[in-house]
């Protein structure tokens, strides 16, 4: 019935345009929200001063970026405790992270660029996720207790 001869189907002639008048955006009206902000920066109900942690700052680094990649490099892209390949790695401080930022007194991402010990490969290794989650606090066999 649907291609029947004499059939007209009921798009001929639309040339793929919504033909409905209830449409909210017609050409040359200018949108509702043209020019306006999105609730963001000091008017967002979590604003806190524009104050990122430094860890968080630090992981954007180049620096830390290079690190990492350095660190896979030298371990062959390989889990370091399980010897999984081919799945997602995590490069890992042996010495915390947290502790060096906190050991070196470092504040802003100048002074993590200084801080040598940071960006130490010989203080990183290559583990997969499963086993990365095993080096933290309060896990047990890469869940949470």
């Amino acid at each position: 019935m649907l291609f029947e001869k004499g059939y007209t189907p009921w798009n001929k002639g639309t040339k793929g345009v919504c033909k409905s008048s209830n449409t909210s955006f017609k050409k040359g009206m200018t949108p509702w929200n043209k020019g306006k902000r999105g609730i963001g920066g000091e008017a967002h109900y979590n604003w806190n001063g524009g104050i990122t942690k430094i860890s968080r700052r630090v992981y954007q680094m180049p620096e830390y970026k290079l690190w990492r990649s350095t660190v896979f490099k030298r371990d062959n892209w390989i889990c370091q405790t399980c010897g999984e390949r081919g799945t997602y790695l995590e490069a890992h401080h042996l010495k915390a992270f947290h502790l060096i930022l906190k050991e070196y007194k470092v504040k802003t991402l100048k002074e993590a660029q200084k801080c040598l010990e940071l960006w130490d490969i010989t203080n990183g290794v290559t583990l997969c996720k499963d086993c990365h989650n095993l080096t933290k606090p309060g896990r047990v066999g890469g869940k949470k207790k």
